[in-house]
């Protein structure tokens, strides 16, 4: 009753927000590219992702609306071009470049679709 006097809100409401916000940020840190648009606002895992590639852009957590306002906003940049993407291999793609990707991302997977997954791990047999 504290939340619905003071903020003229219910805490079902509040509740509710902040556990969209914390879902929205564990989407952040995955290496899956979660993409949304609804009503007009778009929300993309790799506008924040290019936020932690490159820490003057894309400031905010979700929706990148005041980032492409005040200019702060920077397509994302998976760091492979077309041309090598094309010519990715399974050899030539089994080093992450560590500049770019961190070490549990499997490089040949962006190569082929675009988003970051951890590598699969080796099965004891």
């Amino acid at each position: 009753h504290v939340v619905a006097h003071t903020a003229g809100l219910h805490v079902a409401a509040v509740l509710a927000h902040f556990g969209v916000k914390a879902l929205g940020a564990c989407f952040n840190h995955t290496g899956y590219d979660v993409q949304l648009r609804f009503c007009g606002i778009e929300y993309s895992v790799r506008a924040h992702e290019t936020h932690h590639r490159k820490p003057n852009t894309n400031f905010a957590q979700y929706v990148m609306f005041w980032d492409k306002l005040m200019g702060t906003y920077k397509e994302y940049e998976s760091g492979v071009k077309a041309s090598a993407a094309a010519a990715a291999t399974p050899a030539n793609l089994s080093k992450p470049d560590a500049a770019r990707l961190p070490a549990w991302a499997d490089p040949a997977v962006e190569a082929r679709e675009g988003r970051v997954t951890e590598r699969p791990q080796p099965r004891a047999g």
